[in-house]
């Protein structure tokens, strides 16, 4: 019984040393999770603040980008509008040489019709008063002709 006093006494020490190392580890693993905590909602604190900071950096980016963006826009319009001027100014001074051309080469066929008009009738005036001596000429050697038979 002596042995079962002294196992029953070793059990419980060591079941106590046991307890009492349980206990320390377990306020030592409380404590490190404290500690753990802690550093996590350093860290989440930090991202926090760095996801504000970027975000807020995007933010200006992204405006910064709308108003290069406009400003792109506004010139590449002001551009357009003057090639666009430029061009109808183009376009109007070729209808306007078109106009021009057209003019001249109406005013040209009415001389030309009017010169052909001319240059036919001294033609025929021409032809008419050769004509006239030709016949002339031949009734006067029909004349001729006539009177040598006779």
């Amino acid at each position: 019984m002596a042995m079962d006093e002294d196992l029953k006494r070793l059990i419980e020490e060591t079941s106590a040393a046991t307890q009492q190392r349980f206990d320390e580890a377990v306020g030592e693993l409380r404590q490190e999770n404290v500690q753990t905590r802690q550093h996590f909602d350093v860290v989440a604190a930090a991202l926090r603040q760095e996801t504000r900071n970027v975000d807020a950096r995007l933010t200006q980016e992204n405006v910064e980008t709308r108003q290069h963006f406009d400003a792109v826009a506004s010139d590449l319009r002001r551009h357009f509008d003057a090639t666009a001027e430029d061009f109808r100014t183009q376009v109007q001074l070729v209808a306007e040489g078109v106009v021009t051309v057209n003019e001249r080469v109406d005013r040209l066929a009415h001389e030309m019709k009017s010169e052909f008009a001319e240059s036919k009738a001294m033609m025929r005036f021409s032809f008419a008063d050769v004509d006239r001596r030709l016949r002339s000429l031949e009734d006067r050697v029909e004349r001729l002709e006539t009177s040598r038979t006779q």
